[in-house]
């Protein structure tokens, strides 16, 4: 959830900035207008398009085997590069992540991806993302897919198709090179995506954009040939570990076409209950002072807010009923995951806090669900390497970014996943 969420290594003390940053609480109060953007707009928008609902899924060999979606899902595709075994243990050492990533296995094709979607309101658009394709003689099909939601980022130009961006680093060795097919959305607005803004936290529309990329690289397997084990797990860090939860939730309540139940979820470090965590660390009428610069997010938010609602953001900061309402109904909790939900993070993390972890496994296990909390801190192979209890604010700089992704994925890979696909 940080505005320039990009995994940095485990060795940084400090995140070292490109471009100025907002405070986290004015960070929060920028997202939390994104999201009243995204989820207001005029009378005369057209509605949400609903979900078109797949066929009964069959069971073959104890496996739900679902239908490929229509050819229509994938506007283009192109091979980006691939990254063999060596290169991928090599970024992961270079990062200090090898004591948590284990050996390689495959070999990972990258490939880019470019989709239909929707919008907030149903409006048809656009979205890119990667897919992730192992391969090797010691990495044999059917390979179960993994939907990836990434981090927060300012930089729409940002894409996951690129090599030597971290985060796709780590998603390629910890997931794709132990034999997932990795599929990671851009999200709306980002990359390729002809969307003018992004929605940030919108559940909904970060649902869709994963849905749709996951039928996108279910028809691009389709074309290379690549065999299916009819598994799907849903993962995301950060603002991903909101968009993962909500496209498990979309998944189960829907059965949107061409796409597999999910066996289980990863959200990791995520701001799953959105009203509280505004209230825990954001005060929002410093808002109106926050320099929003060059952020496509935070300067749509703020210009856009007096058109869409009819009203000054003074105002409704102000009042703050109806954001509160938004904010609660982009929330990630209040319902029951069907399938067994990991939720990992840290207890000392300055970014997000660990209590939004907390609430939503209480939320979740109240409803009957299966849900696992792990805190990096308090487990005795993931603690090592962290900084020593007591430690200054300023020691945690890459807490967030750095300290707890590569535990996280290690311990969600390892202990959920592993054991399910």
């Amino acid at each position: 959830m940080n505005p320039d969420h990009r995994l940095v290594p485990a060795s940084d003390t400090a995140i070292r900035p490109r471009r100025a940053r907002a405070s986290w609480p004015a960070t929060v109060a920028v997202a939390c207008l994104a999201v009243l953007v995204a989820a207001c707009g005029r009378d005369d928008e057209p509605a949400a398009a609903p979900v078109a609902s797949a066929p009964p899924p069959t069971a073959v060999g104890g496996v739900t085997q679902v239908a490929p979606p229509q050819p229509g899902w994938l506007i283009d595709t192109s091979v980006v590069t691939t990254l063999p075994k060596a290169t991928l243990e090599a970024a992961a050492a270079a990062q200090g992540w090898t004591a948590f990533l284990g050996p390689a296995r495959c070999d990972v094709t990258l490939h880019a991806i470019f989709h239909p979607t929707t919008g907030p309101k149903g409006e048809p658009t656009d979205a890119s993302g990667a897919v992730m394709v192992p391969s090797g003689a010691g990495c044999p099909g059917p390979y179960p897919l993994l939907s990836y939601s990434r981090g927060t980022d300012l930089d729409r130009s940002r894409s996951m198709t690129t090599p030597d961006d971290r985060e796709t680093q780590a998603v390629a060795a910890f997931f794709a090179a132990r034999g997932w097919v990795v599929v990671a959305s851009d999200y709306l607005g980002y990359a390729r995506s002809t969307f003018p803004y992004h929605p940030y936290l919108h559940a909904e529309s970060e649902a869709r954009s994963g849905i749709d990329a996951l039928r996108a690289a279910r028809t691009l397997l389709l074309r290379l040939g690549v065999a299916e084990s009819g598994r799907l797990a849903v993962v995301g860090y950060s603002q991903g570990g909101h968009a993962a939860l909500a496209i498990e939730r979309a998944i189960e309540r829907d059965r949107p076409e061409g796409v597999y139940a999910p066996v289980a979820t990863g959200a990791m470090s995520g701001p799953y209950d959105l009203a509280e965590t505004l209230t825990e660390g954001a005060q929002l009428l410093p808002l109106l002072t926050v320099p929003v610069g060059s952020s496509g997010t935070a300067r749509s938010a703020l210009l856009r807010l007096g058109d869409v609602l009819g009203t000054s953001a003074a105002e409704l900061l102000q009042g703050g009923s109806q954001l509160g309402t938004v904010l609660r109904a982009n929330s990630v909790i209040g319902w029951r995951p069907a399938a067994p939900v990991l939720l990992c993070g840290g207890a000392r993390d300055p970014t997000v806090p660990f209590a939004n972890t907390t609430r939503a496994a209480a939320d979740f296990s109240a409803r009957g669900a299966t849900v696992t909390v792990l805190d990096v801190e308090q487990d005795a192979v993931l603690r090592v390497g962290l900084p020593p209890a007591g430690a200054p604010l300023e020691q945690l700089g890459s807490y967030h970014q750095g300290l707890v992704p590569p535990r996280c994925f290690a311990a969600t890979r390892d202990r959920l996943l592993e054991p399910l696909r």
